[in-house]
């Protein structure tokens, strides 16, 4: 009898100790690297969806990639101060319940920036979400390349 009882508390504690261990799947989203701030996504219809990278240096150009299905024209793209800032968009897809891990790295070397969106699936859903991971930058340098990759 006392050793079922030593049997089922070391039992206990074992799996009180494995599960408190389980890190919770993150699906928030994150900037990291060189990301000024996320845009959030527009709600405007993308001219040009399969585009993957993008890179933006003014606001007209931002502009012209947005089209309203009803009017023609869209008002929900956010502004940005393109002398101070590049716009970058990498559209990446996750499951229903995703986090993207937005990040730009500056190579100083290469002269080259990249951005990388990290893919973080989290539950059993097969249902597909999608963003274009909208950021701002400091203002691109002069001759420096940018490249696109994402991560799952």
């Amino acid at each position: 009898m006392q050793l079922n009882k030593i049997f089922f508390t070391i039992i206990g504690f074992s799996a009180t100790f494995t599960f408190s261990c389980v890190t919770p799947c993150d699906d928030k989203n994150h900037n990291k690297g060189i990301v000024d701030k996320a845009l959030g996504d527009v709600t405007c219809t993308l001219v040009s969806p399969t585009i993957k990278g993008m890179i933006i240096d003014r606001q007209g150009q931002f502009d012209s990639l947005f089209t309203d299905t009803i009017t023609g024209t869209c008002t929900k793209v956010p502004t940005v101060d393109f002398d101070k800032f590049t716009v970058l968009g990498l559209k990446a897809f996750g499951t229903c319940r995703s986090g993207f891990t937005r990040e730009v790295i500056e190579s100083v070397v290469k002269k080259k920036y990249i951005y990388k969106v990290h893919v973080t699936n989290c539950g059993n859903c097969t249902d597909s979400t999608g963003s274009y991971n909208w950021i701002t930058i400091p203002k691109r340098k002069d001759g420096y390349l940018i490249s696109f990759e994402v991560l799952k």
